[in-house]
């Protein structure tokens, strides 16, 4: 650590100090000081809570936004990254950006932060950026820990980016290389598959995601998503004759599955079968009158 990342920390350190000095029960500060001792020693930021902080959150404090608004914000990477989880569930993207990012200052390979960073960059339309996380992470998986159990968050990250970029060529390479990685993984093959389509579906490239589709369908022939994944894309594409089969097939083995009723009614519709239309859209509103399901959700954004 060179003179000025040195007076970087030690700034800090000193407002921590005072504000314990002022209030001890300050969990906000002890923690963060305890963090930024950690930096200044090059030890790992990982806090190690104390009987006296674990007690604090237990006994005097209803919810996260109490803690927040009496001991004020945390400068730790993995209360920062808390924080912004809590601002994901209340949609401000925004502010969850900044606590990722801090987060990913305090701890340079937080996969999880990363990855998070990227999404939420993509989501303000800045691929670019999210690309260069993904290549950092590429270029230092070991240190990030990239392995099987994550390599499909990874992947999705990658291959939205590309999307975003309107990059399907890319994107295209991205999930090859990973599939390749794993040619024999029975486990993971269709987890890595589903993301990919997940992600070209997510951004209209239908065609690519009839391809993933496909290669899921392979090994199992009777995934009622990949399935209902195939009759979508193929509306979407204006198939709608080639939709009925897929579609139909989600129903026989999921009989309450309304999404995919209800998209075969549209393809029925669009090939001018009208009666056979007529009755899905009869069961669905049947179901729908007895408070079954809610067709009409809203799909809300597009976050890991």
């Amino acid at each position: 650590m060179n003179c000025k990342e040195k007076e970087n920390w030690t700034k800090p350190c000193r407002v921590f100090e005072r504000a314990l000095e002022l209030n001890p029960d300050n969990v906000s500060a002890r923690v963060s000081l305890e963090c930024n001792k950690n930096l200044r020693a090059g030890r790992p930021t990982a806090v190690k809570f104390s009987k006296a902080i674990e007690d604090s959150f237990g006994n005097k404090y209803r919810d996260w936004n109490q803690v927040m608004s009496e001991n004020g914000p945390f400068d730790e990477p993995s209360f920062c990254f808390a924080q912004a989880q809590v601002f994901i569930q209340a949609r401000l993207f925004r502010q969850a950006m900044q606590q990722f990012a801090r987060v990913k200052e305090l701890d340079p390979v937080h996969l999880q932060a990363s990855l998070w960073l990227a999404q939420l960059y993509i989501l303000a339309h800045k691929p670019d950026e999210a690309l260069r996380l993904v290549q950092e992470i590429h270029q230092k998986e070991t240190a990030f820990d990239v392995n099987r159990t994550n390599i499909n968050e990874l992947l999705f990250a990658e291959a939205s980016a590309y999307l975003a970029s309107k990059d399907a060529a890319a994107a295209d390479a991205a999930v090859t290389k990973t599939l390749q990685k794993f040619p024999a993984d029975k486990e993971l093959l269709p987890v890595l598959l589903g993301t990919a389509t997940k992600a070209y579906m997510n951004f209209g490239f239908y065609s690519n995601a009839l391809d993933s589709i496909e290669q899921e369908l392979k090994l199992s022939p009777d995934n009622p998503l990949a399935l209902g994944n195939k009759g979508v894309s193929l509306l979407q594409l204006n198939a709608f004759e080639q939709a009925i089969p897929p579609l139909t097939r989600v129903v026989e083995l999921q009989s309450t599955n309304y999404t995919a009723l209800f998209n075969r009614a549209i393809a029925y519709l669009r090939c001018g079968q009208l009666d056979a239309s007529e009755k899905d859209y009869e069961t669905l509103q049947k179901n729908r009158a007895d408070g079954l399901f809610d067709l009409l959700r809203p799909a809300g954004d597009r976050l890991p």
